[in-house]
């Protein structure tokens, strides 16, 4: 969660039912593993883009190999304006377990909810980057049912890498 005045992150972990718990980083860690009991929570400052109250939620992934994973992404999809399906740039387009995600009963009203979030672009040229983004885009439009036009908004290229901002 964004939260005004921040310098640097916080940790959280959430005790009985919404009871917040500050934490070390370290200890975080070992929330975020399951190791030790509660929801891993962090505030942290403010940015362009990032507004106070602006919260992100990260799920397990759509291709974990914990069958129970995908029915916590499942059941958190209600409750969120927008979802963030992140993929690898090295897969070369949308995964089988996206597409499956993406036309599952549960998931199918919600799909104009969705953006997609191309990672590790700093392993590829740009041009590499941009065919993916492209087939990307298609097969989303097919998909979602909109235009090539309208899925491209929802595909983006990002780096955590070298020189990325």
């Amino acid at each position: 969660m964004a939260v005004e005045g921040l310098e640097s992150p916080r940790f959280f972990r959430t005790t009985d039912g919404d009871s917040l718990e500050e934490i070390t980083r370290s200890e975080f860690e070992d929330v975020a593993r399951g190791v030790v009991p509660g929801r891993p929570v962090v505030h942290l400052p403010t940015f362009e883009g990032f507004p106070a109250g602006f919260v992100l939620v990260d799920t397990p992934g759509l291709a974990s190999l914990t069958a129970s994973h995908r029915e916590v992404t499942l059941g958190e999809l209600p409750f969120f304006d927008a979802a963030v399906i992140c993929i690898d740039v090295q897969r070369g387009g949308l995964t089988s377990s996206v597409v499956e995600f993406l036309q599952s009963p549960g998931v199918r009203h919600l799909k104009h909810r969705f953006l997609l979030a191309l990672t590790h672009a700093d392993t590829r040229t740009t041009s590499e980057c941009e065919e993916v983004r492209v087939a990307m885009t298609r097969a989303l439009a097919g998909l979602v049912g909109c235009t090539d036009s309208e899925a491209s908004e929802r595909v983006m290229v990002v780096s955590a890498g070298p020189g990325a901002k």
